[in-house]
């Protein structure tokens, strides 16, 4: 399967939909976030403001945020097949 520049457009926007939908289901804030998945809450911010290109987490970060929402980064992946 080839990923292209629209593609990793897509899969950007699916995480950052991820994160801010489980934050909202656990209704906490991104400060809390943060501080949860020890990250400064801008990060947490910039991530869920993605419109695509706007970063690139690492699978690290990613699954410290996880972490911080109580989930794991498999359930991440799944979201974004969908």
């Amino acid at each position: 399967m080839e990923i292209n520049n629209a593609s990793f457009e897509e899969i950007n926007i699916k995480i950052a939909e991820f994160i801010r939908q489980q934050r909202e289901k656990l209704n906490i804030s991104q400060r809390q976030l943060g501080k949860l998945a020890k990250l400064h809450y801008s990060n947490i911010s910039l991530y869920e403001g993605s419109k695509g290109f706007n970063f690139n987490p690492s699978i690290k970060t990613l699954v410290k945020i996880c972490n911080g929402l109580n989930t794991n980064i498999f359930k991440m992946f799944k979201f974004i097949k969908k």
